[in-house]
């Protein structure tokens, strides 16, 4: 009789056609219909091929297991006298507390070697696979039995027959997963494979249950040092695909190295600005995930150094003036804002302006929820009251040692120096009409626009207070435009 060898099948064929098994709905059923023996065939496959995470203990069990085995080594340098379930749950406390490295199990060089012995002696699956997910998990590399708990766990994944096994072992092959350079190397890996990170990191195995490892905290550390490479190189899809490693959600994957990622992506520009492109996509990756530095309130800035966090507060001036010109594009008359967006356009390119924040009434920050980049969020609101109108707004900036009010419509420009008491500061939620017109050191209607009148007062107000001289020429639009 012969007979016929089933077709062999790679692991990741045989687990699409599980994820197809699992979505498959009888036409006439829809999603209400969840068949008991199909999803218990699935969790089986899902545990022998090792697609679970193994179950942390509780916290309890954790502390007596711990207090059980360091109590057992300090007094007879042995674990011959620990139970099967202490033996099985040892993996567990080599690196407990997670958060308090210097009473680790795990850095005894002896107990180390021990208990490799017995892995190697037993054998036993479910101890090996914890054991390595509490080393990814953990990643001590800062132990002296860092080396030999990577050399330990190569030798079982190698001696191991074990499916479940045999499938770790392909992954901490391909992927370095046991090296100690594996977190330099893993998201070079990924970002060279197209894939979403998502993708990725079940493919690794490194999802569900590791996403919050040391491993990739590392990884992702040392990917965002490197990460420049790809802003600087204009390519923006690169770029895009580069951030989303450091990125879930709309917030970072590691909480922990927000100040190394800020001084990483925004240091290589505190003395330029890259192209635009570049500056738009990290300009929003960082409103995403730390907020607004430009407001007190909102806390994802703290502890970035000064020199770093100026660098956004600076491409966020661009952005502002930008929103409050294309916001009076619909509010106001091209006789009164043409000119004045184009003399303070004049001093943006000079980097001139140091802060801006934008004060909008109740029908202008309508307007702005629709039209600006980021909504009205990183707006202040005007108050009402004589003679301030709906669709009326403010441009607050600041300009050296000069706090400047330039009203929209045919509002009067206002200027007042430090040590002024009564010049309004800056990034308030809400400002009244009189806290924005009170007692300035100078102030400026827009009068003879055409023939730069008003434009030659101010520049000459700036250039005798601030030192700032920006050339005539550049203050008014090109003659064919006037």
């Amino acid at each position: 009789m012969t007979h016929t060898s089933s077709p062999k099948h790679s692991f990741k064929e045989f687990l699409d056609g599980r994820i197809l098994l699992g979505r498959w709905r009888p036409a006439n059923l829809g999603d209400r219909f969840s068949p008991v023996q199909v999803r218990r065939a699935l969790f089986e496959i899902e545990r022998q091929f090792g697609g679970l995470a193994p179950r942390q203990p509780k916290q309890y069990d954790l502390e007596q297991v711990y207090q059980r085995v360091r109590s057992v080594w300090s007094a007879e340098q042995t674990l011959a006298d620990l139970n099967q379930r202490e033996l099985e749950m040892l993996p567990w406390v080599l690196f407990y507390p997670r958060d308090l490295s210097s009473k680790w199990l795990g850095q005894d060089k002896g107990l180390v070697e021990h208990y490799g012995q017995l892995l190697l002696e037993r054998r036993r699956t479910r101890s090996v696979r914890v054991l390595l997910r509490e080393v990814l998990a953990a990643w001590p590399e800062e132990i002296p039995t860092f080396n030999a708990l990577l050399s330990l766990l190569k030798k079982l994944l190698g001696l191991s027959d074990d499916i479940r096994l045999k499938h770790w072992r392909e992954r901490c092959l391909k992927y370095r997963l046991l090296e100690r350079n594996g977190p330099s190397s893993i998201a070079s890996v990924w970002f060279n494979s197209g894939k979403s990170v998502t993708d990725f990191l079940e493919e690794v195995g490194l999802s569900p249950g590791l996403e919050n490892s040391v491993f990739l905290r590392n990884a992702s550390k040392d990917w965002a040092n490197r990460l420049m490479e790809n802003a600087e190189s204009g390519n923006t899809q690169d770029l895009l695909h580069a951030l989303s490693w450091l990125e879930g959600e709309d917030r970072l994957r590691f909480e922990e190295l927000r100040v190394s990622i800020a001084k990483s992506l925004l240091g290589p520009f505190t003395d330029h600005s890259p192209e635009a492109d570049t500056q738009d996509i990290l300009r929003k990756f960082f409103l995403r995930c730390y907020d607004d530095p430009r407001i007190p309130r909102r806390g994802g800035w703290s502890e970035v150094p000064e020199r770093i966090k100026h660098v956004m507060c600076r491409w966020l001036v661009r952005l502002a003036i930008d929103d409050f010109f294309r916001l009076l594009d619909r509010t106001a008359l091209d006789r009164h804002w043409r000119y004045r967006k184009v003399f303070w356009k004049a001093y943006l390119k000079e980097d001139a302006i140091e802060d801006a924040w934008i004060i909008l009434g109740p029908d202008a920050a309508r307007l702005a929820r629709a039209s600006f980049e980021h909504g009205d969020q990183a707006t202040a609101k005007l108050l009402p009251g004589y003679p301030v109108q709906a669709n009326h707004s403010v441009l607050l900036m600041r300009l050296h040692s000069v706090t400047i009010a330039e009203w929209s419509h045919n509002g009067t420009c206002r200027f007042w120096l430090d040590g002024n008491p009564d010049a309004p500061g800056m990034y308030r939620p809400k400002y009244s009409q009189v806290e924005l017109t009170k007692d300035p050191d100078f102030e400026q209607r827009h009068h003879g626009a055409e023939k730069g009148r008003w434009q030659t007062s101010m520049a000459a107000w700036i250039r005798d207070n601030t030192g700032i001289h920006i050339h005539s020429y550049k203050l008014m639009p090109p003659r064919r435009n006037r």
